[in-house]
């Protein structure tokens, strides 16, 4: 809990792979993924639920408004028996969280591409998952947004989530990762905190 771990390396370092073995996507061929304890691929019809992911494609309906998308979510992936002030209270948290609230009414086609990414983390965000996993997040965003979108991921770090970030700009991880595992053909070749090491002495 409260931590934030960036996997970073260059195309064919099978960062998918391992974001695909840890959301249970994929079966690994060996070895286990654990969540508190248990295993991801054996319980993962209760597992899945404690784990969120944002691919690196928004996949947002783009004529809804903020809200609306949001809503629609809650829909799908509440309970039944979940009322809709529930559901709605809910939305209003997660966009608040966010700071999206001021465009709540705003189209996501009319949202910057960082807006974008925050309102597709609330859409995860709404079933309170214990854990958040970013597919390359920052890839289509400037500079500002990277800034805007790692405060939010700060904030979310402190409530106590749990963050894994899949990254390839080492420069990028080092100012918001507790840690950092870099792949390399499909092997980690390190793992170290962000506070011990360099961009340059990560890439060699």
């Amino acid at each position: 809990p409260r931590s934030l771990t960036a996997v970073v390396g260059p195309s064919g370092a099978g960062k998918s792979t391992l974001l695909n073995a840890i959301t249970g996507r994929t079966t690994p061929t060996q070895g286990q993924i654990l969540l508190g304890g248990r295993d991801l691929h054996k319980e993962y019809g209760d597992l899945s639920q404690r784990i969120g992911l944002v691919p690196q494609a928004d996949i947002l309906h783009t004529r809804l408004t903020v809200r609306q998308a949001l809503k629609y979510g809650a829909d799908l992936r509440f309970p039944s028996e979940t009322s809709k002030a529930e559901r709605e209270a809910r939305v209003e948290e997660v966009m608040e969280k966010l700071e999206l609230t001021p465009r709540a009414e705003l189209r996501i086609d009319k949202l910057s591409g960082g807006q974008r990414k925050r309102a597709s983390i609330g859409l995860e965000l709404l079933t309170k998952p214990a854990i958040l996993v970013l597919d390359e997040p920052t890839s289509v965003l400037v500079p500002q947004e990277v800034e805007k979108l790692f405060d939010n991921l700060r904030e979310l770090k402190a409530r106590g989530h749990t963050i894994i970030f899949i990254d390839h700009k080492l420069e990028e991880v080092l100012a918001i990762a507790d840690t950092i595992t870099v792949l390399r053909q499909g092997r980690t070749v390190a793992t170290t905190t962000s506070d011990q090491v360099t961009a340059a002495e990560l890439a060699e």
